[in-house]
């Protein structure tokens, strides 16, 4: 089928154009035209000139006519304030019109003057600053002739509080009170309300001095030079130590911490080999044992004074050194024989007190290999030497090292992989992503002697298989030998 637009059969909606002609604007399609003026019907007002004809004109400012609306300047000539252009002058008073009151005086004139204050002439004491002195037992404000007698309460006899020169002592056998009127203990007692009770200061010097008696804190009855009661936490805010403890008349100074008879902990520092050691102390009787050391030479030891030359030295008689993980509570433990002096391994793993591997000064390394530790025991199956052949012994260098250094010999763990996937382990790297391949090298000597009894099977066959040759080659030998004969 075929749809054609026959066109729009009205005239009155169609599409036009506009168009200028000299002045003449026309619209096409009959839509008429519009003759523009040919003239400027702009008028011209003052400072205004208009140049050109529609749709060119140029409009210009030709200035302002007028001089009452212009800029003025304002300018001072001696006593005389002017304003330009005819504004008029005003002349300034050259007198001061300032009066200067009571202990006032001003100086000088207009515009250069000064105000200054004479003094309070009046002496009325009740605007004057005075002072409080205290001369024997009479005190005094000055200026009013004011005055109070503490005869009763600073008499040199007979009452509680009396006056020596310039100091203020008490006679009085009971106690003396602050913040409080009941009385528990002391001679002194000083109650605060949820703050501060008693406050020492001093800028140099002692701040709180007891002579030769003990200071108990929370504690009535001191025992020790200093005896704390409940929280002996020490806290400051900056580099200043929590607590000192110095010995003048030793070169040893020394800290216990003991709960009762039971032994405890001795801190001592600055004697013997060890400059720093913490002992143990046990039962009544003093008995330091050295639990941890440090000596000048940055030297620690534990279970005794490690007078190097390694950093740090245990000291055991068991169990020497024990490392632990707390995610999965896996551990190792380190021990040195007490019989062989041979170093012994322990991990958790296999059980308490079994040992994990042990490491000789003269025969090398053992490994755990008793039957009871194993199950699921299986024969290698025959095929190791044509295994054994595959692989690839190759020398190297580590990326770390220098072209120059000795080189290595071993495998590729890539290439054991499909080969011997029991020798080859993965080791994590530290933050856990990923990983590295390692070799399990004592497994090729387990897998070298499995090799060789098969090559040993394999030559026990060729020899069996040779004499039964040799014994086939001697029959015929003989029969050749009769046919010979026979033949002759």
């Amino acid at each position: 089928s075929l749809i054609n637009n026959t066109g729009d059969l009205s005239n009155t909606n169609e599409l036009q154009t506009i168009s200028l002609l000299g002045n003449q604007l026309s619209l096409s399609n009959g839509g008429g035209n519009v003759v523009l003026p040919a003239g400027n019907n702009y008028n011209e007002g003052a400072g205004i000139d208009i140049t050109g004809a529609a749709p060119d004109f140029t409009i210009n400012n030709t200035g302002d006519l007028s001089n009452t609306n212009e800029i003025q300047i304002l300018s001072l000539a001696g006593s005389q304030l002017s304003l330009s252009n005819g504004g008029g002058t005003v002349d300034i008073p050259a007198g001061n019109n300032y009066t200067a009151g009571t202990g006032i005086s001003i100086t000088g004139s207009a515009p250069n003057f000064t105000i200054n204050n004479t003094g309070d002439p009046d002496n009325d004491p009740a605007n004057e600053l005075q002072t409080l002195s205290l001369t024997g037992p009479i005190l005094e404000i000055s200026g009013s002739g004011s005055t109070v007698n503490f005869t009763g309460l600073l008499a040199s006899t007979g009452a509680h509080w009396l006056l020596d020169n310039d100091n203020i002592y008490n006679t009085n056998s009971k106690n003396v009170l602050v913040g409080t009127n009941v009385s528990t203990n002391g001679k002194l007692e000083v109650q605060g309300d949820n703050g501060i009770a008693g406050f020492f200061n001093s800028a140099a010097g002692p701040a709180l001095v007891t002579g030769e008696g003990n200071v108990g804190i929370r504690n009535l009855t001191p025992t020790f030079r200093l005896d704390v009661n409940g929280d002996g936490h020490f806290y400051t805010k900056d580099a200043t130590p929590q607590l000192t403890v110095e010995q003048g008349s030793s070169d040893v100074a020394r800290m216990l911490l003991k709960n009762g008879d039971a032994g405890g902990w001795q801190i001592s520092g600055g004697g013997g080999a060890s400059l720093f050691s913490i002992d143990f102390v046990g039962g009544p009787v003093i008995t330091p044992v050295p639990a941890f050391t440090s000596n000048a030479n940055s030297n620690v030891g534990i279970g005794g004074v490690n007078g190097g030359p390694s950093r740090l030295k245990v000291f055991q008689k068991d169990i020497g050194l024990s490392l632990q993980n707390t995610d999965n509570n896996r551990s190792w433990d380190f021990w040195v024989s007490g019989t062989s002096g041979d170093l012994v391994l322990y991990n958790n793993l296999l059980g308490p007190g079994v040992p994990a591997g042990t490491f000789s000064s003269t025969t090398g390394i053992y490994l755990p290999s008793d039957r009871r530790l194993k199950k699921d025991i299986a024969a290698i199956p025959m095929g190791i030497l044509n295994k054994i052949m595959q692989l690839q012994a190759v020398s190297y260098h580590y990326n770390v090292e220098d072209e120059s250094a000795k080189r290595t010999l071993g495998f590729l763990a890539q290439d054991v992989q499909g080969l011997f996937p029991e020798l080859v382990g993965e080791s994590p790297v530290r933050n856990g992503q990923g990983g590295y391949l390692s070799l399990d090298y004592t497994g090729f000597g387990i897998l070298a002697i499995k090799a060789i009894q098969e090559q040993q099977q394999q030559i026990d066959a060729l020899k069996s298989e040779n004499v039964s040759l040799q014994q086939q080659l001697e029959s015929l030998e003989k029969r050749v030998l009769k046919l010979e004969t026979a033949k002759n």
